[in-house]
């Protein structure tokens, strides 16, 4: 079974899809990728389970609202719109798998939706921004002041071509479109219809560099309420301190911290055998329902669960 759709929220439409069956598990990809990135690995999980996909809001194909997109979002709107999709696909629970912001998203889950979650499974995750080493922090906070002065000076620029490309006829059957949302983005078929591509391509720009700089912000107070089994795997050279990934596996209770000696923060996406080994083993554990998956190979990199 396969399924390609979108769902709306009321804030952006977002798109999902659904391969195989069995146990639910959805799968969130991390900031600025898609749901394709985790396409290669699907054959590993869908003997026992059915794996959901999907692109979080302002990235792939899911779309924003035009406000969305002019005002931002955080990693807890975006466990909103996980929370809404579990609603509409009527799935009480699920096990979550997430890369980078795709994890930080899931810890939000579990902190704001624990009922939602069975297992958690987190690739490089951050509960702060100051979990992220200092250069990758700096550079985002230029990034994202020299984009948001630019949208800023570029959005009056823009109401001019936004005018003359809807014409006086059309404007009110626009403007009453626009107080319908869900109008308005079934009709779309561009990223925004109502922006021009430029400034786009700018704020979702911004709105993904402002991610790291402005979430998630979860206090150790709010992890040590987690009650989700939780499995922790980051890399020794990743983009998130060693010390933030050890901290993180102190506050949430019962979690486990997996280090891969040298790995980076996208080595799973090129070396994932210790990372897959170590996922479909905590996933047989907290699966009610056994399953069959590949065989683990036994040729990867030095590993070791932290204490």
């Amino acid at each position: 079974m396969e399924t390609h759709a979108y769902f709306f929220t009321h804030s952006s439409k977002i798109y999902y899809e659904i391969h195989g069956s069995g146990t639910p598990l959805l799968i969130l990809h991390g900031n600025s990728q898609s749901h394709k990135v985790f396409e290669p690995f699907l054959s590993y999980f869908r003997p026992g389970f059915q794996v959901i996909l999907m692109d979080s809001r302002g990235h792939g194909r899911s779309r924003l609202f035009v406000r969305t997109a002019l005002r931002g979002f955080s990693t807890e709107d975006m466990a909103d719109d996980v929370a809404a999709l579990l609603r509409h696909l009527h799935l009480s629970s699920v096990h979550l798998l997430g890369f980078s912001d795709g994890a930080n998203i899931g810890l939000e889950i579990a902190c704001k939706y624990p009922s939602l979650l069975r297992s958690l499974i987190c690739l490089s995750a951050n509960a702060s921004p100051d979990g992220l080493l200092t250069p990758l922090y700096l550079g985002a906070r230029v990034q994202h002041a020299f984009l948001d002065g630019l949208s800023r000076f570029l959005f009056p620029l823009t109401r001019p071509f936004f005018l003359k490309r809807h014409s006086s006829r059309r404007i009110p059957a626009l403007y009453a479109a626009a107080r319908s949302s869900r109008h308005l983005l079934a009709r779309a078929h561009r990223p925004h219809p109502v922006l021009p591509p430029l400034l786009h391509r700018i704020l979702r720009r911004r709105n993904l560099t402002s991610l790291l700089l402005h979430s998630p912000h979860l206090s150790a107070r709010k992890l040590q309420d987690i009650s989700t089994p939780v499995l922790l795997i980051a890399g020794t050279r990743d983009l998130i301190k060693t010390s933030h990934s050890r901290w993180l596996s102190r506050q949430i209770p019962g979690s486990q911290l997996l280090l891969i000696t040298g790995g980076h923060h996208t080595t799973f996406f090129r070396t994932p055998e210790p990372y897959l080994n170590a996922i479909l083993r905590f996933l047989r554990q907290h699966s009610e329902t056994g399953f069959q998956a590949q065989a683990e190979t036994s040729s990867q990199p030095h590993s070791h669960f932290a204490e």
